[in-house]
């Protein structure tokens, strides 16, 4: 059900950077999401994997999120609606800083530190699966449309671009 919030208020920001969400059944958690053409639609990961870098899109999703939670920022409706802290820190926060802090024990109390911050920080909507796997561009138009937000949360919008920036960096 938060996929399909977040997806609805995203496209609301900014049309194009979402598919549409044609049906939604919450009994079943099923989301039916509009078909975007290979022909039309890339997928950033594969164009990168190709040696294709494009620098006026990444400047774009960058654009586009801060859109997101420029316009989210604040909204204690949308927190009540995303607050899933929890599940948040069960799927993104514990397997990579949690469990880092668990391998490295020198360094598990800052991992802590900022996983707890992290997890305590209400500022945004953050779709927090943010990486180039999860983002199509328009073969035309250049847009970025964002995917998966299974893990949407309101909470800390830094967490968008460090999880991205992350899969440059590894």
């Amino acid at each position: 059900r938060y996929e399909a919030a977040w997806l609805q208020f995203a496209a609301g920001v900014c049309q194009s950077c979402a598919p549409t969400v044609l049906a939604f059944d919450k009994a079943n958690g099923i989301t039916v999401l509009e078909y975007l053409p290979p022909d039309q639609y890339a997928l950033w990961k594969d164009e990168l994997l190709a040696g294709r870098v494009d620098v006026d899109l990444a400047r774009r999703v960058g654009q586009r999120l801060g859109a997101i939670h420029q316009a989210s920022a604040g909204s204690q409706a949308l927190a009540q609606q995303f607050d899933t802290a929890e599940f948040f820190d069960d799927i993104r926060l514990s397997p990579y800083l949690r469990a880092s802090a668990d391998k490295h024990p020198d360094l598990a109390a800052r991992l802590n530190t900022v996983a707890d911050a992290t997890k305590q920080c209400k500022i945004a909507l953050t779709h927090g699966d943010v990486s180039p796997k999860n983002i199509l561009f328009n073969r035309s138009t250049g847009e970025p449309v964002f995917l998966d937000a299974e893990c949407a949360w309101f909470g800390d919008p830094a967490f968008d671009g460090a999880f991205c920036m992350n899969h440059f960096l590894l």
